[in-house]
């Protein structure tokens, strides 16, 4: 990407509770510029029933899920599916599966094996 993007002026759509990792790690090579188009927020207004099987995409599915249902350890297979949501699982004392890579194949396979 820097082969393209170095010393240019890019735009970074996201989410208001990015950890805006990409533009830390590229903000000395282009002109970083933010630009919050969603807020994602935890919904209150819904009703998920306890589930033997969870797959978290970010920290804040691990956290609005711990609103909602305790984790039941051992008795729930759990797929973190990077290191960052795998990370929100251990503070709550779960050692997830984490996929090798960012991508729903990957969370499967971890789901699978």
């Amino acid at each position: 990407f820097l082969g393209v993007a170095a010393g240019q002026h890019v735009l970074f759509p996201r989410a208001r509770r990015s950890r805006q990792s990409v533009q830390q790690y590229l903000e000395h090579n282009v002109q970083v510029h933010d630009l919050v188009v969603y807020d994602n927020q935890i919904k209150s207004n819904v009703s998920v029933p306890d589930c033997d099987v969870l797959l978290f995409t970010s920290p804040l599915n691990v956290e609005a899920w711990r609103k909602m249902h305790p984790f039941r350890g051992d008795e729930q297979i759990i797929v973190a599916i990077g290191q960052t949501t795998g990370e929100a699982l251990r503070q709550y004392g779960i050692s997830p599966r984490i996929a090798t890579d960012p991508s729903e194949e990957e969370m499967v396979a971890c789901l699978v094996a």
